[in-house]
């Protein structure tokens, strides 16, 4: 397993990448991870379930979850934006205690949840490639709509504070173990 250290654009607390993966093994790390593929598709495991994600699906995770991928049956290239649970602390604090249950999203198996990813994703790659003026603010907007479509049409579940500070102190513990590995 292998700890990921994110970095964000422009201090919005968002990180977007376009990449490819061929294997990717167990990994976790503290951002809310929203992965569309754009041509052609892969597995990708999350809570002891294995996924087939296929382009313009949605693979979508919360954060300090552990995950991995590897290529279908052809080569696959897909957007990523990872999302630090913090960016709307100030105003939205719930955030941090929302666990997603539905990790596949599909036009068929969550249409309002798909809608939504779907132009936040597209939004976002936009704002942060052009950069326009106030691209932040605009990536921001688009991230705080993002999060009211999860609350209104995705299926999730709010940890508790003993949950979370378990889920911390267990979050810490690979982190240590990993830093010392390396």
């Amino acid at each position: 397993m292998e700890i990921e250290l994110v970095d964000h654009f422009k201090e919005t607390n968002i990180r977007v990448m376009l990449a490819s993966i061929f294997d990717r093994v167990p990994h976790i790390h503290h951002d809310i991870e929203i992965l569309m593929p754009i041509q052609g598709s892969l597995y990708m495991e999350a809570n002891s379930r294995k996924y087939h994600i296929n382009k313009d699906e949605f693979f979508v995770l919360s954060h300090d979850v552990l995950h991995s991928g590897h290529q279908a049956d052809e080569p696959n290239a897909f957007v990523v934006l990872e999302i630090s649970p913090n960016f709307c602390k100030k105003f939205f604090p719930r955030l941090s205690k929302i666990h997603l249950l539905e990790n596949h999203v599909t036009k068929t198996s969550n249409p309002e949840f798909y809608a939504c990813l779907r132009k936040a994703v597209c939004e976002t790659v936009f704002y942060c490639g052009k950069q326009p003026e106030g691209s932040e603010l605009l990536i921001m907007s688009s991230l705080c709509n993002l999060i009211v479509g999860i609350l209104n049409y995705a299926e999730y579940e709010e940890y508790t504070e003993l949950e979370i500070q378990s889920h911390k102190r267990d979050y810490m513990r690979i982190s240590s173990i990993v830093n010392y590995i390396n």
